[in-house]
């Protein structure tokens, strides 16, 4: 019997099919991990080795995620994938294989996906935390595609008590003052990308007391935490700042999903590396996800341990045996029952379902 488009049963069920996708490519990159080294904890690999151990591992998940979205029952058109960034002489000018374009079934429900075959590729080549194999997807046509050439994006993501008080369009004055005023600063915990480019949102709330959690690279799972509402020793979440797009449009869907707060702006470099073009482009979560809510959905598993935002186990927790890891579904509430039934009758993976 078909399966009407749209309704949470069809959800849960192409979700479900999806985490599987998930937790095979994160098992495959963990398998091969296991072939690194552990690291002392103040070790860092060679620019060279990090590189090696980068492209091998993202082209492994996209070789593992591209097999399995071959036997999809649906159609889903990849709109951006995380990589082409990669191929940026700053960043070592990698050639990383890409899952853009359609995959699966064109007779059955077709989606758009957004995907990031190693989020944490930094975490991942040196078996840390913070690994994961991520994907988001909405109906057709419900996610505004990455622009050609656009690699990055800045950001501004919160829960949903922010929506009419944060506003991307203004200053990082503006938004850090509205930050304390909205759950007092000892409250929030802002987490900004180390970079020049977001230097003024560092200043502005260590001058008001927030708590700021500088970190190097992976802004997209605090993101996530972000914009379901999940709390770090008691302190609401907000990410802000310049970072990856695709990383942003994933968090977007998050939000559209579990009814979160999330804004973007394209990021361009001007003349300065550390200053954007002037005039880009604004959106709020619903231009960048103009699908309905209840058909999108964010899932990820974790390839390593994922200890801060969301505490889960990963495949790889350095022990040198596989473990059995805990994957995170994001859906609204209309698919948030649905999904968990189905789950328990398949026991054969654990998943955390998350919704408004």
């Amino acid at each position: 019997m078909s399966v009407e488009h749209g309704t949470p049963k069809e959800l849960a069920r192409v979700t479900g099919q999806l985490l599987s996708a998930s937790d095979k490519a994160a098992s495959v990159i963990a398998t091969h991990m296991l072939d690194f080294p552990l690291l002392a904890a103040d070790e860092k690999l060679t620019p060279a080795l990090k590189e090696a151990r980068s492209l091998f591992l993202d082209n492994a998940a996209e070789e593992a995620l591209r097999a399995d979205f071959s036997t999809l029952d649906f159609e889903v058109d990849v709109v951006g994938c995380e990589g082409a960034k990669e191929s940026q002489a700053e960043k070592g000018g990698l050639v990383i294989n890409l899952l853009h374009g359609k995959h699966g079934n064109p007779m059955g429900p077709k989606y758009d996906m957004v995907i990031d075959p190693v989020e944490g590729t930094t975490a991942a080549c040196s078996r840390r935390s913070g690994a994961v194999v991520i994907m988001a997807i909405c109906e057709k046509g419900g996610i505004v595609p990455t622009p050609e050439g656009v690699h990055y994006m800045y950001k501004l993501m919160a829960p949903a008590s922010a929506r009419g008080v944060l506003d991307i369009s203004r200053v990082a004055q503006y938004n850090v003052g509205a930050m304390a005023d909205l759950y007092g600063a000892g409250g929030v915990r802002l987490v900004v990308m180390d970079r020049a480019a977001n230097a003024d949102i560092i200043t502005a709330a260590e001058q008001v007391g927030i708590e700021v959690a500088r970190i190097s690279a992976g802004d997209l799972l605090p993101s996530l935490a972000a914009v379901t509402g999940q709390r770090i020793r008691g302190k609401h979440v907000v990410v802000y700042g310049r970072g990856g797009d695709e990383e942003g449009r994933i968090a977007a869907v998050a939000a559209k999903a579990c009814d979160g707060f999330a804004q973007g702006q394209v990021w361009i470099a001007g003349e300065d590396p550390n200053v954007s073009l002037p005039n880009l482009p604004l959106f709020d979560r619903d231009q960048i996800v103009s699908g309905r809510p209840e058909n999108t959905s964010v899932l990820f598993t974790p390839i390593t341990n994922e200890n801060t935002w969301f505490g889960l186990d990963g495949y790889d927790d350095g022990s040198g045996v596989l473990r059995r890891p805990t994957s995170v579904a994001i859906v609204h509430r209309d698919q948030a029952a649905r999904l968990s039934a189905q789950l328990q009758r398949d026991r054969t993976r654990q998943v955390l379902v998350l919704s408004s």
